[in-house]
């Protein structure tokens, strides 16, 4: 059978089976609209469906701790291969040398 998109621009042709008499949630694989399809909608299957589609928000605090995972890891990496990259790409000492100032600085500060 095919069924079309939400947005109307894409159609698709899938299985009866996979639908189902009951109905549905799907997606769209290319705009990611999401839709019930097929059956009769109930208020409580509505409820369900609306909750399945509401969108997951990462909070705040994940981002700002994943972006500190991400900075440290590059870090690291760039510590992994300081001996190759400073002789591959002479510029990146002044990386290194400004590190170095910035640790010593976070030490003082913490040493007060």
């Amino acid at each position: 059978m095919i069924i079309n998109c939400k947005c109307g621009k894409y159609q698709f042709d899938v299985k009866k089976s996979d639908i189902g008499t009951s109905g549905r949630e799907v997606q769209c694989g290319i705009c990611n609209e999401k839709w019930f399809h097929g059956g009769s909608i109930s208020s409580s299957n509505v409820k369900k469906i609306t909750k399945l589609t509401q969108e997951y928000k990462t909070p705040l605090t994940h981002k700002i701790i994943f972006f500190f995972i991400y900075v440290t890891a590059i870090i690291g990496f760039l510590d992994l291969i300081k001996d190759k990259l400073i002789t591959a790409v002479p510029i990146f000492q002044d990386y290194y040398i400004a590190k170095e100032k910035i640790i010593l600085n976070i030490i003082t500060i913490l040493q007060q």
